[in-house]
């Protein structure tokens, strides 16, 4: 087997498996909570999108902005965010790779409730104790029945989607400009270490 063809079999595995983890946590029977402590930028915020509530420090950050490295948000995370937040806002926020403050996403919907970071966990379980005081059968199947469709449809469709995703990154255009933006990021953290020097 070639190295490319390695590649592409281990990029596969890896969306699977990623993705099959977020659809299995958007439908857990069990209340889940994220506590998001600083920057939440793309599979950090799907992540966060498939949880029943979230926090976030006032100083954290939210988006799916993968757009801003010249690649396209995946279909189904896109629609995470449109289900949570509708379909204008969410547009404008994925097509532009806006990261979100605090203040706005509350207003959106992204999160629920701002914290001080060192009040973080405290908060997360203080709200995992409020939610748990709703029946959990009548709660968990509920969430069933508003996810159950969506979710069978992002399940269908995860096949083509690494597909999709395999051929867009490892197209030479994008190769080309993640590069450039691996080699910015390496030189602004060696110009901030030789600043500490």
């Amino acid at each position: 087997m070639s190295e490319g063809s390695l590649l592409r079999s281990f990029r596969r595995k890896f969306w699977l498996t990623s993705n099959n983890f977020l659809v299995r946590l958007y439908t857990s029977r069990l209340v889940t909570v994220a506590a998001i402590r600083g920057a939440c930028p793309a599979g950090g915020c799907c992540l966060a999108l498939c949880c029943d509530y979230r926090l976030m420090t006032e100083t954290g950050s939210i988006g799916l902005n993968e757009v801003a490295l010249g690649i396209s948000v995946p279909k189904y995370w896109g629609m995470l965010m449109q289900n949570t937040i509708g379909a204008g806002p969410a547009e404008k926020l994925l097509q532009f790779a806006v990261m979100v403050a605090p203040d706005e996403a509350k207003e959106l919907g992204l999160i629920d409730e701002i914290v001080h970071r060192h009040k973080l966990q405290a908060a997360a379980e203080a709200a995992i104790s409020q939610l748990l005081k709703v029946p959990d059968g009548g709660r968990a199947e509920t969430k069933q029945l508003l996810r159950g469709d969506f979710v069978s449809a992002w399940r269908k469709y995860l096949d083509s989607e690494a597909e999709y995703a395999w051929n867009m990154l490892s197209s030479k255009e994008i190769v080309a400009y993640l590069r450039n933006v691996l080699d910015r990021l390496a030189g602004k953290k060696s110009q901030t270490r030789q600043s500490k020097m």
